[in-house]
């Protein structure tokens, strides 16, 4: 995922059953799009490979659209934790490049 060196990327990790549990009726692949659909909405970019796939899981963008995309994310009740049941998945934040590239697990909006 190439990107500025200043801005940030989100990198999502997510899980099946949680995704099933949180969203009931609805397809886990369907739920993969709201939450992509969301964080691009908000600003920031799905990162595309060396084939030109867009990638549902990385994102690049400013910090501004970063935190309008996890304000975005927190908005959407199904999304949030729910005591008994698995989280949707991980968000991480990626910052910097090369060898200081850093991988902070943000446990809003998916775990807290």
């Amino acid at each position: 995922m190439q990107r500025d060196k200043g801005d940030p990327g989100i990198c999502l990790v997510y899980d099946e059953a949680g995704l099933q549990a949180h969203n009931p009726g609805v397809s886990v692949a369907q739920s993969r799009v709201a939450i992509a659909g969301a964080i691009q909405g908000a600003g920031m970019v799905p990162a595309v490979d060396a084939q030109g796939n867009q990638s549902e899981t990385m994102f690049r963008g400013s910090i501004e659209a970063y935190i309008r995309a996890t304000n975005a994310l927190g908005h959407m009740p199904w999304v949030r934790h729910a005591p008994g049941q698995p989280d949707v998945g991980k968000l991480w934040i990626v910052t910097g490049s090369g060898a200081s590239v850093e991988w902070i697990h943000d446990e809003l909006p998916f775990n807290v």
